[in-house]
């Protein structure tokens, strides 16, 4: 009987990846069975003719076919972890890169704002700044004393200087609340 050799029967070429992985599982179970038998105590020779037997009976049967299709399976199982791997992998990169690029675009819509702001009050005109000023409420006080001088001011400048003296005398009296009376005090009593 002529020897047949199994990888011969397994892989096709080289590059048979299924014939390779179906040929190191045949080799896989037939170290196992030589294996099995040594721990039974079987002696060499005999373990030499069970696994002469195996390896006649793989060819006879035509086992061809059942190791390439397991072969065939444990590709698939490694694709299979191989792309599950990737694919958390790149899940959690895509997550955080989302995360990242949330950041980044909230980031940037402030500072965009804010040199709008920025822009807003630089190139502002003095006359609008000087409106935004008087009208505004935190300053609301100031603004409406600098309205009042200026009036008061510009209506006195306008009259006679003894009209002056009057416009001013009343306001010291109605708004700080000294009178001709007061001033006079105890060293000229009226009578």
């Amino acid at each position: 009987m002529e020897k047949r050799w199994v990888f011969e029967a397994i892989v096709e070429d080289d590059e048979d990846a299924v014939g390779l992985i179906g040929y190191a599982l045949y080799k896989c179970k037939k170290h196992t069975l030589a294996k099995t038998l040594r721990e039974q105590g079987m002696e060499e020779p005999d373990i030499q003719t069970e696994v002469q037997t195996f390896h006649d009976q793989f060819l006879r049967n035509n086992s061809v076919e059942e190791y390439r299709n397991k072969a065939t399976d444990y590709l698939d199982q490694v694709y299979s972890q191989f792309e599950n791997k990737i694919r958390t992998s790149y899940q959690a990169e895509k997550a955080q890169l989302e995360k990242q690029l949330d950041k980044d675009l909230k980031k940037f819509k402030r500072d965009f704002i804010n040199s709008v702001k920025e822009y807003d009050v630089t190139n502002k005109p003095w006359h609008s700044k000087l409106w935004a000023f008087l009208i505004s409420g935190i300053p609301g006080i100031a603004s409406s004393f600098l309205i009042f001088c200026v009036l008061v001011g510009g209506a006195v400048f306008f009259v006679s200087e003894e009209r002056r003296e009057e416009i001013l005398t009343s306001l010291v009296v109605e708004y700080i609340g000294v009178s001709d009376s007061q001033k006079a005090g105890p060293e000229n009593p009226a009578n």
